[in-house]
């Protein structure tokens, strides 16, 4: 494994969690990794720094993969029209842990986009009813400005320093075809 840091981002419902499960179920099994999971809905940059470096300095054959929301919270930031700087003295602490961390380990970021919004709640219906949840329901006008700034990330000033591998999440994926292109991704090909 070349990676120690794997940070799996997207929309909200597009399968983020289902994704870190699988990836560290499959890289505990089948590579016998010592493999940590974070979830980051409002991280702290400097817990996540320092967590990060003291668990990697602790398990230097380890890997943590990391449940994130950050750039999705950087780009509703956009989306809402906050002006560059705004958005950069916002999010300065986050961008600077994310590009440290990057200088430091080697990281993969992965972006998974959705094919569209509608899929993104069928899928949390979905989720809902199979853990006896509460319906939750996405506001579809947010949401699509998101996923939109999620879609012009990779080319906006603020990920200069943060590369993204994409995966487009199409209606007939499922978390398996979706888990495969990941390992894919890992696997250089």
């Amino acid at each position: 494994m070349k990676f120690q840091i794997i940070n799996i981002e997207g929309a909200e419902g597009v399968g983020k969690t289902a994704q870190v499960n699988l990836l560290r179920n499959y890289l505990k099994d089948k590579v016998k990794l010592s493999v940590r999971t974070l979830q980051y809905t409002n991280p702290k940059a400097l817990e996540l720094m320092e967590n990060t470096t003291k668990f990697l300095e602790e398990n230097p054959e380890g890997l943590q993969i990391n449940d994130g929301s950050i750039i999705r919270m950087i780009v509703k930031d956009i989306s809402i029209g906050l002006s560059k700087d705004e958005v950069t003295n916002k999010n300065s602490d986050i961008l600077h842990a994310y590009e440290v961390l990057n200088h430091r380990f080697s990281n993969l970021n992965i972006l998974l986009l959705p094919q569209n919004i509608e899929m993104c709640q069928d899928r949390i219906n979905k989720r809902q009813k199979l853990l006896r949840l509460q319906e939750k329901q996405i506001d579809f006008v947010e949401e699509s400005a998101i996923v939109k700034g999620l879609y012009n990330f990779s080319n906006h000033m603020l990920s200069l320093n943060i590369k993204f591998k994409v995966i487009i999440v199409e209606e007939n994926d499922t978390m398996l075809s979706i888990h495969k292109k990941i390992l894919e991704i890992l696997e250089g090909k």
